[in-house]
């Protein structure tokens, strides 16, 4: 159902309801006497993820629940908006005609100012320079009509390589921005299915990074990013941790600074499976020199168990055991705990940005103990070591899950039969089937050693108390009482 399909630019925004899966086009008609400059087109909706776009979906900029675009020339008379995927959405449609550029020079170095409201600033770059834009709210900018737009915030951002980068405010309020001109990097990251692109960031910041069409297959991401969204070709926006990525598209990676991996799951190729090397068989505890790029690690400890590694460099590790594959970035160095429900996997270590990995690999296995109602057997836990315990559920109940410890450093997380993360935290209340689990306490690598218990409540048939209310009971009673449920 549409209300609406001709936009006025500068004045009340239409109000469309796009199916799902759909996309409507608009007639984007100039305000009087307004007929030069650039024209930017914004949707927002209360729930999903609403696409805009001049025909050019790849170029469209990204907000939590909002869309823009911009056509430089001002001269384009449609505009697609594309809905979600799986569900109708309501959108609201703005058109504004920006005031025709200033134009400035882009050089090497910082360049601040204030933008007006409708204003529009070109900058020409000098060769060789790619930009760095810092924006208040509001404010967007574009190169080569792509859009980076502070929708839900300041923001900074890394613009791609062009000879013009424009500073727009489609805002009714001057605010500020900053540009930094700086040589451009060669090394632009794209995800593709032969290998993990690895984006290593010294702020925080927002991305564009160019997906590769790949039938299958899923995007996935570990690491340091926040809430970031996947544009697929057809203007679609999809949050990325997951996205399909048949039809290609743009990851608007949302970063914090350190190390983010990006890879295409489930794809012909495995993008792992040409980093390994020959592979090492660890059977038992013991230490093992690294050298190298990439190290394989393949874990026979002979019935279901804990393998606990641990390494000094800086490393990415991939670990799949079961069916289930779990990425970790350790930019540190630190380790990882790897659950085997037959006692047999694969861990690949790769060291953080092409560096070799160094020092000693320390392997220790940990068999687990069974637990049942009630509170738990006490357990020493060093810094940065896990404990693990299985425990039986005979019929679908809500589960009260807690941790009795001496500090409040102590996490737990709640695995399924084949290693796969349920529920994290040191209280829970998960609904389980029947089946198989496992709870692993962990503790800090910076903490001090302390004596934990876990408890559990509502795995046997309840009584007239609620298991939240058990578990506390269960908890004050080993003199824990720091935790709320």
């Amino acid at each position: 159902r549409v209300r609406a399909r001709r936009l006025l630019a500068d004045v009340e925004p239409v109000a469309l309801t796009v199916d799902a899966g759909a996309a409507v086009r608009l007639d984007v008609a100039p305000a009087r006497g307004k007929t030069r400059g650039p024209l930017w087109v914004e949707a927002h909706s209360p729930i999903g993820r609403p696409g805009v776009h001049f025909d050019r979906p790849a170029q469209m900029g990204v907000g939590a629940t909002a869309a823009a675009s911009v056509d430089i020339d001002g001269d384009d008379p449609q505009v697609t908006v594309v809905g979600s995927a799986d569900q109708p959405i309501e959108v609201r449609v703005r058109a504004v005609r920006l005031g025709e550029p200033a134009s400035r020079k882009g050089l090497r170095g910082t360049t601040a100012g204030e933008i007006g409201p409708g204003e529009s600033i070109q900058f020409v770059m000098a060769d060789g320079l790619s930009g760095r834009v810092t924006l208040a709210p509001g404010l967007a900018a574009a190169a080569d009509g792509t859009v980076v737009w502070a929708a839900d915030g300041p923001l900074d951002a890394t613009m791609p390589l062009a000879r013009q980068i424009w500073i727009l405010n489609p805002t009714e309020t001057a605010a500020r921005y900053r540009l930094v001109g700086l040589p451009a990097d060669p090394a632009t990251p794209r995800v593709n299915a032969a290998m993990p692109a690895e984006i290593v960031a010294t702020r925080a910041g927002l991305l564009r990074v160019p997906v590769t069409a790949t039938e299958g297959a899923r995007l996935r991401l570990a690491g340091q990013f926040d809430d970031s969204t996947f544009v697929d070709a057809d203007g679609r926006a999809h949050p990325a941790d997951g996205a399909d990525t048949r039809r290609g598209g743009v990851l608007w990676l949302r970063h914090r600074a350190g190390s983010v991996l990006a890879w295409l799951d489930g794809g012909d190729v495995d993008p792992w499976k040409t980093e390994g090397g020959t592979p090492r068989r660890i059977e038992s505890d013991g230490r093992w020199p690294l050298d190298g790029a990439t190290e394989t690690l393949t874990l026979a400890v002979g019935g279901p168990a804990m393998v606990h590694l641990r390494l000094p460099a800086p490393h990415v590790a991939r670990a799949v055991a079961g069916r289930t594959a779990r990425v970790t970035i350790n930019p540190a160095g630190g380790g990882l705990d790897v659950w085997l429900p037959d006692g047999d996997g694969e861990v690949l270590l790769r060291g953080v940005a092409g560096a070799p990995l160094w020092g000693e690999l320390e392997v220790t296995v940990s068999r687990p103990e069974t637990i049942g109602e009630g509170l738990g057997p006490e357990t020493l836990v060093g810094p940065g070591e896990a404990r693990p315990f299985v425990f039986e559920v005979d019929r679908e109940a809500a589960v009260g899950i807690g941790v009795s410890a001496a500090a409040d450093r102590v996490d737990a997380r709640l695995l399924d039969a084949t290693g796969r993360e349920i529920a994290r935290g040191p209280v829970q209340m998960p609904t389980l089937t029947p089946g198989r689990y496992v709870l692993v306490l962990t503790l800090a690598a910076d903490a001090a050693p302390v004596v934990a218990r876990p408890a559990l409540a509502g795995v046997e048939p309840p009584g007239d108390t609620p298991p939240d209310e058990v578990v506390r009971k269960y908890l004050e009673l080993a003199g824990y009482q720091k935790q709320e449920m």
